[in-house]
């Protein structure tokens, strides 16, 4: 059993994500904001019901994707589209469009939620000095916009004995590594000034 890793597994897994010509065809309806999972209830049950009688619709799947006001009903031929919508009250049949295959992943991308930051919550530092580390929330301020974090420090003990030009250029080029505060180890290395 051969596992085989890098970056040629990658591509060829990614690749197979795609769509292709193959693969069933997305149709986009309009209709009324805020009714998208009613009416993929509706067609789902419609769907449920035909093949119960021995009289499957056609269809593979229906979705209110990341879109308001759009719904899309994925099947590989366009007649049998058009047989699970009909009578479908709220669904605009008219506006049915097929979604080119270029298009097809974009439609499925879930945008994810931003979760607001509460206290003794754990977060990824985004931004700055800190990027990449990870933090405990102490406090928030200002509905959440601000909080006030701690982390592991990253102090540069070096930056003391240079000349002013070369600190200035050495803060911003070097990335001192995570490490806690030691009294001992600073007052050893003569920086009071931290």
């Amino acid at each position: 059993d051969d596992i085989v890793e890098g970056p040629a597994y990658t591509a060829v897994s990614q690749q197979s994500l795609v769509p292709s010509v193959s693969d069933p065809s997305l149709f986009m309806f309009s209709c009324p904001t805020g009714k998208e999972q009613d009416l993929v209830y509706q067609i789902m049950n419609k769907c449920v019901a035909y093949a119960k009688q021995g009289r499957p619709l056609g269809i593979t799947s229906v979705v209110a994707a990341q879109t308001k006001g759009k719904i899309y009903v994925e099947s590989y031929n366009e007649p049998s589209v058009m047989e699970a919508v009909q009578g479908v009250r709220g669904l605009m049949q008219y506006t049915m469009r097929k979604v080119p295959i270029s298009d097809m992943t974009t439609v499925m991308t879930v945008v994810p939620k931003k979760v607001p930051v509460k206290k003794n919550d754990w977060v990824r530092m985004t931004r700055g000095h800190f990027k990449g580390d990870l933090a405990l929330v102490k406090h928030v301020r200002e509905s959440g916009l601000k909080c006030v974090i701690q982390c592991v420090p990253r102090l540069d003990l070096t930056l003391a004995s240079l000349p002013p030009e070369e600190a200035k250029i050495r803060r911003r080029t070097v990335r001192p590594a995570q490490k806690f505060y030691n009294a001992q180890e600073i007052a050893a290395s003569g920086n009071f000034g931290l």
